[in-house]
This record gives structure tokens, C-alpha cells and sequence, in this order.
């Protein structure tokens, strides 16, 4: 196997990115995800933006992009479920019941 380095000219790949970002959140490497994050040309998707908070603890940032993302997609429940997890987590009993 031969291992080839990439030119500097040569930005990585957004399809790179987005598995180094994956790859550092189920590593708990919050530093990843952050450096990933600055390393892409194009601004964050909501779903990347909640991976991001996610990641870094920072849950009611979560909590508004997983609305933001329940208004473009409603029909996804997964969506749904991690805001209930992000609600539940954050304390907001109220509002993690109001949403089942």
C-alpha cells in the first residue's frame, strides 16, 4: 500500500470532512469536531451545526437548530427524538413533554 500526502493547494474533500467530524464526535474529541468545522468552505448544515453542539456540550444551541431543521423536515422523526434528548438533558421537563 502506498500512502500519498495531499498538496497544500488541494483543500480535503467536504465527503472527508464530514468523516473526520463523525469519527471525532464518537471519539469524544470535541477539539475535532471544532477543527473540522474550520476547516470547511462551505458554511455548516443544521445537521453538522447540532453535531457540533452536541459534541461540545453546548445543548440548548442544539435544541434551536433541531427546531430549525423540525420546521424544513417535519416528517423526521429523528430529528424529534433528538431534541427530546437535548430537552430531557438540559432539564426542561415541560417542554420534553409537550413535545410527545
Amino acid at each position: 500500500m502506498r500512502v500519498t500526502q495531499a498538496s497544500q493547494s488541494e483543500p480535503p474533500s467536504n465527503q472527508h470532512l464530514d468523516f473526520l467530524q463523525k469519527l471525532y464526535v464518537a471519539l469524544e474529541e470535541v477539539d475535532g469536531v471544532t477543527g473540522v468545522m474550520t476547516l470547511k468552505v462551505t458554511p455548516p448544515s443544521l445537521d453538522e451545526q447540532i453535531l457540533a453542539y452536541e459534541s461540545s456540550g453546548q445543548l440548548s444551541d442544539a435544541s434551536l437548530c433541531y427546531d430549525q431543521a423540525i420546521q424544513l423536515r417535519s416528517s423526521d422523526l429523528s430529528l424529534r427524538q433528538g431534541l427530546l434528548r437535548c430537552r430531557l438533558a438540559l432539564g426542561e421537563l415541560q417542554s420534553a413533554l409537550d413535545l410527545c
